[in-house]
């Protein structure tokens, strides 16, 4: 195949083989269908582990490291036969893939993609690196591709191994980070839309992130959805205490006001 090109266009595909790493982990394959259905709880550790070696600035991952994360504790014979046996299940479920291989160079294991293959997460990880503008509406127009992803959820929602917890938390905070920056970059009363969406999408990442919940009771409020604005707060009060069995320390007048007071500084 030839040397990988991610594909960071605003749009994404649509029934177009590509990989889906937020709201949950998606393969699709060249007849537009989800082949990680079929993917057993150690494969797709497997198909992960190997994924997050494969970016851009990554050449891939040893077959010792592979054990040391999926098998650990096993004997060095046992833990070579059960990858192997692994590594070829993989491989059969991804035969329907024509633009992704696995393979093995250079004493390490990776995914190579056909140019222009897709894959949210590497996507996410471009445009998050790019350096924004100041123009709001230059912001505006390059935003959709990215939000579209980023309100499916977070990086692998629903994996717990401990290996994947530092780029799940890694993300989140550069998610969290240039979310903010929006909110600096872009005035409220022209783009209430693209901020309730990217106020949404740092709750998304962190519920209790006060920033993001001021900037959502703020937009409410000016569209006129007090009724709304309030059960926001009431939400969030209500995971406060389920968190931290304390009362939340703020209350909603409080809160409008610290929130008008910060959006005239």
């Amino acid at each position: 195949m030839p040397d990988q090109k991610i594909n960071i266009t605003s749009t994404v595909p649509v029934n177009h083989e590509q990989i889906n790493c937020f709201g949950g982990l998606k393969v699709i394959n060249s007849e537009g269908k989800d082949i990680s259905l079929k993917f057993s709880p150690k494969i797709k550790q497997l198909f992960v582990l190997i994924l997050l070696h494969s970016g851009l600035r990554e050449k891939g991952i040893s077959s010792k490291k592979l054990s040391d994360y999926l098998w650990p504790g096993m004997s060095v014979p046992k833990a070579k036969n059960i990858r192997g046996t692994n590594i070829q299940n993989l491989k059969a479920l991804l035969a329907s893939c024509s633009e992704m291989k696995l393979v093995f160079q250079d004493k390490l294991w990776k995914f190579e993609f056909a140019d222009g293959y897709f894959i949210d997460l590497f996507y996410v990880e471009a445009k998050l690196n790019e350096t924004l503008t100041s123009d709001p509406e230059i912001i505006k127009n390059e935003l959709p591709g990215l939000l579209l992803i980023l309100k499916k959820g977070t990086l692998f929602p629903n994996m717990s191994e401990s290996w994947v917890d530092p780029y799940v938390d890694r993300m989140s905070d550069r998610i969290i980070e240039f979310g903010l920056k929006i909110f600096r970059l872009l005035p409220e009363e022209k783009f209430d839309s693209v901020l309730l969406d990217m106020a949404e999408i740092i709750s998304i990442n962190d519920p209790l992130n006060e920033p993001a919940l001021r900037k959502k009771i703020s937009i409410l409020i000016r569209q006129g959805k007090l009724s709304l604005a309030h059960s926001v707060f009431d939400n969030f009060v209500k995971l406060y205490f389920e968190l931290y069995k304390e009362k939340y320390p703020n209350d909603f007048r409080s809160l409008v006001d610290k929130g008008n007071t910060l959006a005239g500084d």
